[in-house]
């Protein structure tokens, strides 16, 4: 089973924004792979394997470079540079997720507003919320249900 739709290879420009993904992983806890593989999926939308990201020399260099930053933190108990809460990946993915969710609510508004709308209309024009509600018929059903003839032997 493939993590990422074939054919669906890391661009360079994919690389550069992952390798800075990583930079921005916080120093005080271990980085994983499935932490590099989350800012993978948080860049492209697209999930892949430990080892299809390892095989890329800037994204393996950068894991290594954050796991040696930890190292150093976790030995000396000093921080090798201060982290803002702006840099933090999650936080970013929180804003595009409320921003993704504020566009979802308007379309529902609009698409209820419609919706209202037709049923306005269909009562104005004398059709009942029963008949509204009825399912709809398929036209097109008796069209395709027709059976053909056998074909008949050839001699």
């Amino acid at each position: 089973m493939r993590s990422a739709a074939p054919g669906s290879r890391l661009t360079p420009k994919d690389v550069k924004a992952i390798t800075a993904g990583i930079a921005d992983l916080p120093f005080r806890t271990r980085p994983t792979w499935d932490d590099v593989r989350g800012v993978a999926l948080a860049v492209t939308r697209r999930a892949y394997s430990r080892q299809a990201l390892s095989g890329h020399d800037d994204i393996l260099d950068a894991y290594n470079a954050k796991v040696s930053e930890y190292r150093r933190f976790r030995d000396q108990g000093v921080a090798p540079r201060p982290v803002e809460i702006d840099d933090d990946p999650r936080e970013a993915r929180i804003r595009r997720l409320e921003a993704d969710k504020a566009e979802l609510e308007a379309k529902v508004v609009e698409l209820d507003t419609r919706v209202m709308l037709h049923i306005a209309n269909a009562i104005r024009l004398g059709i009942s919320t029963r008949e509204i509600e009825r399912p709809t018929e398929k036209p097109w059903k008796g069209a395709t249900d027709v059976k053909k003839a056998k074909p008949r032997a050839v001699r």
